[in-house]
Formats: C-alpha cells, structure tokens, sequence
C-alpha cells in the first residue's frame, strides 16, 4: 500500500462519527433528504427528571469555571498510545481534513525533527482518549509507526484534559480556536465557526450584551465588527435553512435572503417550494423581499408569482483558443452595440455595466494585445464604461 492509500485509510476512520452539533440538522418536510422518523413518548419518572436536573447544573458550574477562570491545558502532559486514540465526533471537529499537500510536509517534519505541539486529548472512563487538538499529527503518526514502528510515533507526548473538569462549551471552542489559523478554511465551516462561537460566547456569560459579544468575535476572527454582524444575521435562520447552508446546498447570498424573513416563514417556503429551486438566489430574493409575507396564503401566492420570474442578468464564463479571441471580442463588441442600442433610455449617463460586462485578466490580455492576437482598441471598447466610450474609435 503507497502513502496516499495509507493517508485515505487512517483518514477513514473519522468519515462515519457523528455526534450532537450545537446546531441541529433538521430538514423541511420538502426536503428530498429528510429521514423517516417515528417518536416514541417514554414516561420520566421524579427521580430522572431530578437526577436530569442535578447534570445540567453541574454541566453549568462546570461551563462557568472553565470560561472564568481557565483551563491549565498543559497541567497533565504524558505520553499516550496512539491505539488507545480515537476521533471527536464529526458535529465537534467539523473541520475539513488535511489534503495530500498538508500532510507531506507535516509528516516530513514530524519524522525529521519530532513532534513540536503536543496533541490535545481528553481522557474517557473506559481509558480511551478522544482527540480534541491533532487529527492531522495524529494521522501522520499513524502512517509514520505503521512505516517505522518506533515507540517515539506510538508515544506520542500529549496534554491530557480529564472529562468531569471541562465542559462540552469549553471542548468546542479549543476545537474551534486550535483549527483557525490552521489552514483555508471553506466559507461555509467559516460561518459555522463564527456562529457556533458566538452561542458558545453567549452561553459562557461572560458578555453583558451583544455588541460585547460581536467586539469579541470580531477580535478573535480578525474582521470588522460590521463583517461579524452581517454573519450574526444568519442565527435568524430556521434550523432546516441553517441545515441546507451547512450542507452546501445553498449558498451564503441565498441563506441571507432567507434570513430576511422570520424562520416559520421560512419553512413554509421550503415545506412548498419546488425543492430544486431553494437556491435560486432570484427566486428566493423575490419570495421573501418586504415584510407583507406572514402567512401561508402569503407564501404560497409569492411562489406562485415566482414560478415565471427569470433573474435580470446570466453571467457566462467562456473558455476558448486564443485563435479565436480576436473574432470572439470582435462579436461582443456588437453584441454590446445592439445591447446599447437596446437599452440606452435605461442606461443614460450610467455605466453601461448595468445591462453588459465583460471580465478578464487585464494583465493577460495586454500581453495578448501585444503579440496581436486581440485588437486593443476592441478592449477599450469592452472596458467602456459610458455609451460615449463603445462608439469612441
């Protein structure tokens, strides 16, 4: 078996764990991917619902003195078996996997000069540990003992944290703070981290108001306190729409057009909406523009209006042979004429860019004006920006 066999092998044991994220997944009953339920109502006696009460307290004793007064992360740091170590569930360490190109380097340094940053475990009652800080050193050791069986890979050195000391709150934020400055993160875990950190934040009670919260946020994220409240606007979506943006089925403007509305609305829409179109931004956009939208007559009747509606401009991406550049700017320039010609009462004194534009690499296509394989003054045309400048030669 080569390395990248061996990589996706280890990798493997961390696709199936699941577990309680702090934002449930809930689907519409639209959704093609909702899971067939069936509830079960089980009768709790006195003494569970008191023994349920004595757990949450101490959970928010616990979550209280992690978050005032501090966890020693390094108090207990011993060498643990790697086979006694398992993944966090995937709802805790959401964070993507590393790629063949972070692993090399990592795997080159670790077996070169060591291990530098300990992982980060927190100790089970059966004697397991559960990686809360590591997966990618974790995954290079494996590779590297199973190459090398050497009791420096096996016994790696680790912090260890002991599970009554510290809250579930506390675990997901090291989780969240540990990954940050890692690597990319892809948009869609971004706005998870951010989200879940704030619910973490405002769980902890360490913030007297939202705006302490968001200054906090906008610190330990490096970005505007404006950015971070344009994110904070998304908890107002539904746990079905919040679910769909996790997943990547929609994207980050769709999800703040939903946002727009309250979340029983938004699941009215979704509970009746063609399923295809939950992220067509125009559609979407249109279904939940002003606040007359309230009930299910509303809804319906917006996406009823909907079914017809086509977005005011397509955007085209065009991949061609540079031989035929010169005929393809040739034909967008009078395309852009009889758009102009079109359009001029629309346009007037405004940028033509409203009705037509064309986007390339400017420093590409100066070195392609150069070895004559565009006209320039056809890009200037192009790059116009008033009806004057398309007709100017």
């Amino acid at each position: 078996m080569d390395f990248f066999e061996q990589l996706k092998e280890y990798q493997g044991i961390f696709n199936d764990i699941d577990g309680d994220g702090l934002f449930i997944r809930k689907y519409a009953d639209n959704d093609p991917r909702k899971p067939r339920e069936e509830v079960f109502e089980c009768p709790i006696s006195e003494e569970s619902r008191e023994e349920m009460r004595r757990t949450e307290m101490e959970v928010l004793r616990k979550r209280s003195s992690n978050f005032s007064q501090g966890v020693d992360i390094s108090e207990n740091m011993q060498r643990i078996d790697i086979e006694l170590m398992n993944p966090s569930t995937e709802d805790w360490n959401y964070m993507p996997l590393p790629s063949k190109a972070e692993m090399i380097p990592l795997i080159a340094s670790i077996e070169s000069i060591g291990l530098l940053q300990p992982l980060i475990l927190l100790k089970q009652e059966d004697g397991t540990y559960t990686i809360l800080c590591g997966r990618s050193r974790y995954l290079a050791l494996c590779y590297l003992y199973n190459k090398n069986p050497l009791d420096r890979f096996k016994y790696p050195m680790c912090f260890v944290l002991d599970a009554k000391k510290v809250d579930e709150h506390f675990i997901r934020a090291l989780i969240i703070d540990s990954n940050f400055n890692y690597r990319k993160i892809p948009q869609h875990i971004f706005i998870r981290m951010i989200l879940e950190r704030h619910v973490i934040l405002k769980n902890s009670k360490m913030f007297r108001s939202e705006s302490n919260v968001a200054r906090e946020l906008a610190t330990e994220f490096n970005m505007s306190e404006s950015s971070v409240y344009n994110y904070l606007s998304l908890s107002n979506l539904s746990e079905e729409v919040m679910t769909l943006l996790f997943e990547k089925r929609i994207s980050l403007r769709v999800a703040g057009a939903y946002a727009r509305v309250n979340p029983e609305v938004q699941l009215m829409i979704l509970n009746n909406i063609d399923f295809k179109d939950v992220n067509f931004y125009f559609k979407i956009e249109f279904i939940t523009r002003g606040r007359n939208i309230k009930t299910l007559d509303d809804v319906l009747a917006r996406i009823k209006s909907s079914k017809d509606i086509v977005p005011q401009n397509s955007v085209v991406h065009i991949k061609l042979n540079n031989g035929l550049l010169e005929l393809f700017m040739e034909k967008l320039v009078e395309i852009l004429k009889e758009a102009v010609s079109k359009y001029s009462l629309a346009i007037g004194n405004g940028s033509i860019a409203r009705i037509f534009k064309v986007k390339y690499d400017k420093a590409l296509m100066k070195y392609l004006a150069a070895m004559n394989y565009v006209d320039q003054n056809i890009l200037n045309k192009l790059n116009g920006r008033t009806i004057t400048d398309v007709y100017r030669r």
